[in-house]
């Protein structure tokens, strides 16, 4: 996917509505591969919760251009907001990538599916919650509970290595 701000349309079913793409995190630039058609197409929606995280890519936001897209992208969120579903669908940079589209902090964000480059664990064993004593998860649980707080992006930093 590319990380070029761009202009197009979504297109669900019979309805296009003119949209503006923007990478969600601002890179030096580079060259990219330009949009082929500038469309991008919802084919499906799919409960959000079977989309393992793995899978995700590179996220863009989905900006309306003008207010009846506006419109139509707030129905939409409320819609997918309410069902607990994202759109699936594709959208031409190079080759056709598929994408996910789901509500996201009052508007709508486009993520890059990696479909083809998952790779799944092969060293995780499936284990149940009585194989370890339970003062162990009563230990890990407390550690947890003391090191707790909400998200702030200012804390993140680069850390360089030791």
């Amino acid at each position: 996917m590319s990380d070029a701000e761009w202009k197009g349309f979504l297109r669900l079913s019979l309805v296009f509505c003119p949209i503006r793409v923007s990478p969600v995190i601002k890179q030096s630039a580079t060259p990219t591969a330009a949009v082929q058609d500038k469309i991008l197409k919802i084919e499906q929606f799919v409960p959000r919760n079977q989309i393992d995280q793995t899978y995700l890519g590179t996220a863009h936001y989905l900006y309306p251009e003008g207010d009846q897209a506006a419109d139509t992208l707030l129905a939409l969120q409320i819609a997918m907001l309410r069902s607990g579903r994202g759109a699936l669908g594709h959208v031409k940079v190079a080759g056709t990538d598929p994408v996910l589209i789901e509500p996201h902090e009052g508007g709508l964000l486009m993520s890059a599916l990696h479909v083809d480059e998952v790779r799944y664990p092969s060293g995780f064993r499936q284990r149940s919650d009585n194989a370890i004593p339970r003062e162990m998860v009563d230990i890990a649980e407390e550690i947890i509970g003391c090191r707790s707080s909400d998200f702030d992006p200012r804390r993140l930093r680069r850390q360089e290595p030791l």
